[in-house]
C-alpha cells in the first residue's frame, strides 16, 4: 500500500472531525493525483506522465503528513515524568491532561504536549506544567495556551506562553501560571491548545486539544 493510501486509511479510522481527518483529506487528494493529472484549461485526464514521476511527487507531498500521522499513532503510549508540584491548597488535586497533538509551523514539524495541574497556595488558582516532545526541522515559534471555564460561576479565561523553535516554552520550570489562571473556587473544565505566535490575533494551529476536569477548593 502506498504512503498516500496508508495516510488516507489512517484518517478514515481517526474520523473526519479530528486532526486525523485532515490526513484523510490530504491522502485522498494525493491518491487522486496519482491516478490522473488535470490539464490547466480543461478537465480531461492526462495519461502521458510517467508513473515514477507520480510516485516521487506522492512521496514528497505526503512526507510531512506521514511524520505527524506516526506521532498520532504513538500518542497513546507517550508518557512524561513530571517533577513534584509546588505546595498548594490541600484540597486541590493534581490532574493529568489528555495529551495535546499539534502541527507546528516549519518543515515537517509536529509536537505532543503532556501537561499536569500544579496546585497553588491561594485558593481558586492553579498552574499547568507542560512538557513538549517536538519533531521536525526548521520549526518556527508558536504559543501554548491553557483555556478554562468555571462550570459553577460561568467565568472563563486563560493564558498563553510562547514556545521557541526548539520546543522550549517561555515559562519558569515549564509552569504556566499568572493572572489568567484564577478561575476561582468550583468545578473547572480546562483545555490546552496551540496558536500562532502572532499579534494582535492568535489564530489556532491545527491540533487535538488536551483536556482535564477538576475541582478547586
Amino acid at each position: 500500500m502506498s504512503g498516500a493510501l496508508e495516510l488516507w486509511h489512517l484518517g478514515q479510522r481517526c474520523g473526519a472531525e479530528s486532526l486525523c481527518g485532515a490526513f484523510a483529506h490530504a491522502g485522498h487528494k494525493a491518491v487522486n493525483r496519482a491516478g490522473k493529472d488535470w490539464g490547466s484549461n480543461d478537465f480531461t485526464p492526462r495519461v502521458d506522465l510517467p508513473v515514477m514521476t507520480h510516485s516521487r511527487n506522492l512521496a514528497r507531498r505526503s512526507r510531512a503528513f506521514r511524520r505527524t500521522a506516526l506521532l498520532a499513532a504513538t500518542i497513546a503510549t507517550a508518557s512524561v515524568g513530571f517533577a513534584g508540584p509546588a505546595a498548594g491548597s490541600p484540597t486541590d488535586p493534581v490532574v493529568e491532561f489528555t495529551p495535546t497533538l499539534t502541527l507546528v509551523p516549519g518543515g515537517n514539524c509536529a509536537a505532543v504536549i503532556n501537561a499536569v495541574t500544579v496546585p497553588q497556595e491561594r485558593a481558586g488558582q492553579f498552574g499547568v506544567k507542560v512538557q513538549i516532545t517536538q519533531t521536525g526541522h526548521g520549526c518556527a515559534a508558536y504559543r501554548v495556551a491553557v483555556r478554562w471555564r468555571n462550570l459553577d460561576s460561568g467565568y472563563a479565561d486563560g493564558q498563553s506562553h510562547r514556545v521557541d523553535g526548539n520546543g522550549t516554552i517561555d515559562a519558569p520550570g515549564g509552569v504556566i501560571i499568572g493572572m489568567g489562571m484564577s478561575p476561582g473556587v468550583g468545578r473547572i473544565e480546562a483545555s490546552i491548545i496551540t496558536t500562532e505566535d502572532s499579534y494582535p490575533q492568535h489564530p489556532e494551529l491545527q491540533h487535538i486539544a488536551g483536556r482535564a476536569t477538576f475541582t478547586l477548593g
